[in-house]
């Protein structure tokens, strides 16, 4: 993490205590390790911590500051980071920090990828001329933009000439073909009910898993994870659709149309948010998409 053009005496490095779209305290903080600070010139910079999940960098000044720490990331779930010899998988809020009082500037996220790893699939705008750099305009988007890397495989539609991404690591009884098909008739059906798109790109990250299952919306992608047989018999696979649908209205449905009260966005929440409060509880807004859903998945002409 390199912080530049913020010039204090000291920076507070802020961990989130929760993931968007699941709204529960998680700790994250509990599994950073070896956390260092540096100059630009290499020099160590003193630290301590100050809060559990806010790491202060006595930076002096410093306009550039090197921020090194690794991350314990082996719980498969949606809410969670996992990384092992086939793939990774990036929870952000799990991962990633932010100066605090700051959330709102910029961030360039670089990943480079195990050797032999060819593919990174996120929600992200990449930059263009950079290969593996990701744009974020503020920790919002970070954090609600979860990444997979390693040599899963990538399926593409277009609707209203927008790309939909489908992200699907592991091996299955999935039919590509058919796959692509529903996920289109499922954003067809979506779309009109609220009459507008709210972004330049979808990513669905699906993860074909031994056992276990679940997903989480963000803000322009969904993660899903779901047992590598799920799409047989036809129940089954109807089931899935349907976590789909559920999970791709959220977008609107919790995401942009939220009742009144706390905020969501970490850019608009008060300094040391994170370490005051507990997340905003938002059951009516699931259970009006879970009614959504079931509503989706009748329209769509799935066959």
């Amino acid at each position: 993490m390199t912080v530049t053009g913020i010039v204090r005496e000291y920076l507070d490095l802020v961990m989130p205590v929760w993931t968007p779209g699941s709204y529960m305290i998680r700790e994250f903080s509990r599994h950073v390790r070896d956390f260092a600070a540096t100059k630009e010139s290499g020099e160590r910079l003193a630290w301590e911590k100050t809060n559990k999940n806010v790491w202060r960098v006595y930076s002096k000044k410093e306009p550039r500051v090197l921020v090194q720490y690794r991350v314990y990331a082996f719980e498969r779930s949606v809410r969670t980071s996992f990384l092992d010899d086939s793939h990774a998988y990036i929870n952000g809020a799990s991962v990633f920090m932010y100066v605090d009082g700051l959330p709102h500037h910029p961030i360039h996220l670089k990943i480079v990828p195990y050797p032999g790893w060819t593919r990174i699939s996120t929600g992200l705008d990449p930059v263009r001329g950079n290969p593996g750099t990701f744009f974020a305009p503020d920790f919002d988007a970070l954090a609600d933009s979860p990444v997979e890397v390693g040599n899963h495989q990538v399926l593409e539609f277009k609707f209203q000439e927008i790309p939909h991404f489908i992200s699907l690591y592991g091996d299955g009884n999935h039919d590509a073909g058919r796959l692509l098909s529903d996920f289109h008739k499922i954003v067809e059906a979506a779309v009109p009910i609220v009459g507008e798109i709210p972004y330049r790109h979808y990513t669905f990250l699906i993860q074909l898993l031994p056992e276990g299952g679940g997903g989480l919306e963000h803000i322009n992608s969904a993660s899903i994870h779901v047992s590598r047989w799920t799409f047989r018999p036809e129940g089954s696979y109807r089931k899935f659709l349907s976590l789909v649908a559920h999970e791709y209205f959220h977008l609107w449905n919790v995401k942009r149309i939220r009742p009144q009260g706390p905020s969501r966005s970490f850019a608009k929440l008060p300094a040391g948010w994170w370490i005051r409060r507990r997340p905003p509880v938002l059951t009516p807004g699931s259970n009006i998409t879970d009614a959504t859903r079931i509503r989706l998945t009748r329209r769509s002409p799935i066959t």
